[in-house]
């Protein structure tokens, strides 16, 4: 073939990408086939058809066990097409190359870089998390990219699931802490609404439309409060309007009403 400088020369293994499927790449031509007068003139043009051609003699029957397992497909191929595809390897340089430790190492740290990142930079819990899932897609096509062009395996998993995690983690947080804030803010305006006004007001957060309501007011009256108070000093003037306040707050809330304030003297 003329093309020493093809094969490698050093005794490591080397990666190589197949060509097709078994029994789709290199076509087979039976030997009664070739030989055979009728077909050698009329299939074969008299061997013009092997003109500047591979050609590689060798058994595929089952009997010799001459079959192998490849990563193109489940079907065993027969030996000497996996020698075909090594030379047709060889011929076009179509090795392929692992990534380096360093590579591999700072892919992964570059993930979590990324993701710490978006976290950083979108506040958005779902653009976040369907960002990082454009990045995953991307990050695949560039993989498929490199080793269908370039014969570079990219390592995928661990970069993957980092940034997978990672999204899925910050995603869980934020719903955590949304429900926690949630949750904290229905208990202060427990404090103040009544839970079906609390409820409607939490559904419905910063909702400034006008509405129609029967509004029900609420006016009550210490009698004698001066007198009281002279007579119960501060502190015990303090107590009596804090069991009146409880008495008219129980009796609001018990109808779904809402404290705005209590006013008076």
């Amino acid at each position: 073939m003329h093309r020493p400088e093809a094969v490698p020369v050093n005794e490591y293994d080397h990666l190589f990408r197949y060509t097709a499927q078994p029994g789709q790449g290199f076509p087979y031509h039976r030997l009664n086939e070739v030989l055979g007068e009728h077909h050698w003139r009329t299939r074969y043009g008299n061997g013009a058809f092997f003109k500047d051609k591979l050609v590689l003699v060798g058994p595929i029957v089952e009997l010799l066990k001459d079959y192998h397992k490849t990563p193109m497909a489940k079907q065993l191929m027969a030996g000497p097409e996996v020698h075909l595809n090594i030379v047709n390897a060889a011929l076009h340089g179509e090795y392929l190359r692992p990534m380096t430790h360093f590579a591999s190492r700072a892919s992964i740290v570059l993930a979590g870089l990324i993701s710490v990142g978006l976290c950083w930079l979108l506040r958005n819990a779902w653009v976040r998390f369907l960002t990082q899932l454009g990045l995953l897609a991307a990050f695949v096509v560039l993989a498929l990219y490199l080793f269908s062009y370039q014969g570079l395996i990219v390592s995928l998993g661990i970069p993957a699931i980092v940034l997978f995690t990672c999204g899925v983690s910050a995603l869980g947080y934020d719903f955590l802490r949304e429900r926690k804030a949630r949750e904290e803010l229905r208990k202060t305006m427990d404090l103040y609404f009544s839970p079906k006004v609390s409820a409607f007001v939490l559904a419905n957060p910063g909702s400034m439309e006008a509405r129609s309501a029967d509004v029900t007011l609420l006016l009550t009256d210490l009698r004698n409060s001066t007198p009281l108070a002279e007579k119960l000093g501060p502190g015990g003037m303090f107590r009596l309007l804090n069991q009146v306040f409880e008495v008219e707050t129980n009796a609001v809330m018990a109808q779904d009403g809402a404290l705005e304030h209590f006013l008076g003297d």
